[in-house]
């Protein structure tokens, strides 16, 4: 499956409407944004543009993409499969609808929902490839989500015992200001906590970058260090350190904004700390 980058809202959105319509995959809805940026430059219209995407995705031809079609997990996607000319049109646009109506939702609302349907998931059983895929991409977990995650199951003797550490665990050392679980702390805590351990690197890394950082411990150190004691020589006496940060990134083709900038020196403190 392909590896699409979201942000914690944009997979919420993405994750309550496929409660309500469990086909509508992130693959395509990113194949539908695409098509549609596209045609709509051309034809101008955005109904038009509407009805050309769906004629696009049914016969699996990607007007954004010059090698032609689109892949798998979107031409054999059953809302394509199962639905023809004005049926299709009309169910992606009651899906776009639905989605316009959950964008609008506050982020804790959000957050609630998506919290109380995996609460209800067997993830053995129910959850899709997509999915699961899509779960990796969650910003934070809870107690009880992690160490499911780690051991591929909800229940059991190591199960209890690992969620008992991970609550007497203090909280600098798994959680970010909020409470919640940051997946890179827990990921690094917990395996070497219990040998039951299943999940690979390969599973962390579908989750977006700006989510987990597969950077090992000593080496994102020493990078840290390095970038540190070098804004310290050149910028130590600056007010202004961030902003000229980003302008000397600017200098080479690296677009970074200062609040990116400001958040990434934290970490590096945090993590030397």
């Amino acid at each position: 499956m392909p590896q699409i980058d979201c942000s914690e809202e944009e997979w919420l959105d993405l994750y309550i409407v496929q409660i309500q319509f469990p086909d509508w995959t992130m693959e395509l809805n990113h194949a539908y944004l695409e098509a549609l940026h596209s045609l709509s430059r051309i034809l101008g219209d955005a109904e038009s543009a509407h009805e050309q995407v769906c004629k696009a995705l049914k016969n699996g031809r990607n007007p954004s993409n010059r090698r032609g079609n689109y892949p798998p997990e979107v031409i054999n996607n059953p809302i394509l499969t199962n639905n023809i000319g004005k049926a299709l049109q009309k169910e992606i646009g009651k899906i776009l609808k639905h989605q316009e109506e959950v964008q609008r939702m506050p982020i804790e609302i959000k957050r609630q929902t998506v919290t109380q349907a995996l609460s209800n998931i067997n993830i053995e059983r129910d959850l899709s490839l997509t999915k699961y895929a899509d779960w990796l991409r969650y910003a934070y977990w809870t107690d009880e989500e992690a160490i499911e995650f780690a051991l591929r199951r909800r229940k059991g003797h190591e199960f209890d015992r690992l969620l008992e550490l991970v609550k007497n665990e203090k909280k600098e050392k798994l959680r970010n200001s909020f409470g919640d679980l940051e997946p890179i702390k827990f990921a690094e805590w917990v395996r070497g906590k219990s040998r039951e351990v299943v999940f690979k690197k390969d599973d962390l890394e579908k989750m977006a970058p700006d989510r987990f950082n597969t950077l090992p411990v000593i080496r994102r150190k020493k990078i840290y260090t390095l970038l540190l004691s070098l804004v310290e020589k050149h910028y130590g006496d600056s007010t202004n350190k961030e902003k000229r940060l980003s302008d000397l990134c600017e200098l080479y083709r690296g677009s970074v904004t200062r609040d990116t900038i400001v958040a990434i020196l934290e970490e590096a403190n945090d993590v030397l700390s």
